[in-house]
């Protein structure tokens, strides 16, 4: 008589995993000894039954099932998505005030501060070339890019707003002429008159 088919149970809930569930201890049973693979190591990974998750993606785990004397090999696979955590923003960075004539590219993003390291950023669809021609406050937006891109995905869409105010040029005096026997000559008044001293 032939060999018996093997049935494997492999009943952990698997499908849908944060990708800081840490490791894993697989429970599948059958009547022969259970192997287990990953289809993405760079994914997760299996050492001997415990799974490793290194980043969030989708991967699929096959459990199999030696041959015995009475049974037949067999294998059973188990599609499992990873999911990736939100940083979540615990407050908004500052963006430095700009004067007319200025584009974003001068501004500097200070402060801010997220559930995870990382960096405060303009977003990629950002205008940051172009110089603002008036004063006033404008709707700007910014990304949080995690520093741990391996868990985390980046924020997108922070809006916020930039402060632009009239550039205030500073006046030049006009030079004093004085008059000597044989030429003109142009000269600046002595520090101590220009103050009043």
């Amino acid at each position: 008589t032939g060999k018996k088919q093997q049935t494997i149970t492999w009943d952990d809930d698997i499908a849908t995993l944060p990708v800081d569930t840490g490791a894993l201890t697989l429970n599948a049973a059958a009547q022969g000894n259970i192997t287990y693979t990953s289809s993405n190591p760079q994914v997760a990974y299996i050492d001997g039954n415990t799974l490793h998750i290194v980043t969030y993606g989708t991967v699929t785990l096959t459990a199999a099932a030696e041959e015995t004397d009475q049974y037949q090999s067999a294998t059973i696979t188990r599609d499992i998505t990873i999911t990736a955590l939100t940083p979540e923003i615990l407050s908004n960075p500052t963006i430095s005030i700009l004067t007319v004539g200025q584009s974003l590219s001068y501004a500097t993003i200070t402060d801010g501060e997220a559930s995870t390291e990382g960096m405060f950023v303009w977003a990629d669809d950002e205008d940051i070339d172009t110089p603002f021609s008036e004063a006033g406050q404008y709707p700007v937006h910014l990304q949080f890019i995690p520093y741990n891109i391996d868990w985390y995905t980046t924020v997108s869409n922070i809006e916020l707003t930039v402060t632009v105010i009239a550039n205030i040029s500073t006046h030049t005096q006009r030079p004093v002429r004085y008059r000597t026997k044989d030429t003109a000559q142009r000269t600046y008044p002595h520090p101590s008159r220009r103050a009043g001293i």
